[in-house]
């Protein structure tokens, strides 16, 4: 009798703490995570991520791209993606968990082994947490015009006053107010690949051509600023707002003069455009042959810097050429 009721204990017990985890694994993969809490940073001011004076033209654009509703698009490794209504506008709210310490982190009686990880995480959150925004920064204040970023919102304000109406991926509508989120706010971009099959598709050649030559300059334009981007790829990170590449992701920016150089310049764009080619030789191998064509200006081009003594050598830039041909 004493077995079977200790049975059913054990029962019951793996029955509930199966059926809590299944319920999480469903609200997980049907919300992909997403609650207002998750999104709604605890922190103080830090100054350093106050970002620059609008124009007047800024505020005009940025009141009516937020006065309107938004619905849910995706998430990313850091952002969840609202969509405005007129389609013309992408919101990207920061995923806080990223940045924030866990509860248990609070209590202080802890055995030592626990607390040499405690504060190495915390030393890893903090890291990434000021990567990450100082990433935000150079988007909005140095690459605005290579990232379509309309304005960045780092730090809790009482300036902004609006209230974000917006759908869940369950189709549950909230809103919330602006003034006390962190968010990105960018013009949507078509993506790279889908626009250059449209173009191919619709048989516009020059226009293909031309965004193939786009992409290359974006990724010159970067470097010759002193940015690297350690999430370079062209098929989900980069896309073309009217005839212009931008850079969608913009979550792995950050400052590096020596990317300026017209060696570390050949690095990144044999890095990026290497997939690339690769994509472009098994589907159009005549805009492969462009690709190849458009490195070779670029290479060149970059040798016209107001930076002559950080040229390379002839050799080296036909080397990075040779590496991108199949």
């Amino acid at each position: 009798m004493r077995l079977k009721s200790l049975c059913n204990v054990a029962f019951t017990l793996t029955f509930a703490v199966a059926a809590y985890f299944g319920a999480r694994y469903f609200c997980y993969k049907h919300t992909d995570g997403f609650t207002i809490w998750g999104i709604t940073p605890d922190r103080s001011f830090e100054k350093g991520f106050e970002t620059r004076p609008l124009t007047d033209a800024e505020q005009i654009e940025i009141s009516s791209a937020l006065n309107q509703p938004y619905f849910y698009g995706t998430r990313g490794g850091q952002t969840y993606v609202f969509f405005s209504q007129d389609g013309e506008y992408a919101l990207k709210l920061l995923k806080q968990h990223m940045f924030t310490t866990p509860l248990w982190f609070n209590f202080t009686a802890l055995p030592f082994v626990l607390d040499r990880y405690k504060q190495k995480k915390s030393a890893l959150i903090r890291d990434k947490y000021r990567r990450d925004f100082t990433s935000y920064k150079l988007a909005f204040e140095e690459m605005q015009d290579l990232t379509g970023v309309v304005y960045i919102h780092l730090h809790p304000t009482d300036t902004l006053k609006m209230n974000l109406h917006f759908t869940d991926k369950l189709g549950i509508a909230h809103q919330i107010d602006l003034d006390k989120i962190d968010f990105v706010l960018q013009r949507k971009a078509e993506p790279s690949l889908s626009r250059i099959q449209r173009l191919m598709q619709t048989r516009d050649f020059d226009g293909a051509k031309r965004s193939i030559s786009s992409l290359v300059t974006l990724i010159v334009e970067r470097c010759k600023r002193g940015i690297s981007d350690k999430d370079s790829s062209i098929d989900t990170n980069c896309g073309f707002l009217g005839k212009d590449a931008v850079k969608i992701d913009v979550g792995r920016l950050g400052r590096e003069i020596n990317v300026a150089t017209s060696s570390r310049c050949k690095e990144e764009l044999v890095k990026i455009l290497t997939p690339f080619k690769e994509w472009l030789a098994f589907r159009y191998p005549d805009l492969a042959k462009d690709l190849d064509n458009e490195l070779a200006k670029a290479l060149d081009s970059f040798t016209c810097t107001k930076h002559p003594e950080l040229k390379s050598s002839f050799e080296e830039e036909t080397h990075a050429l040779q590496a991108l041909r199949i």
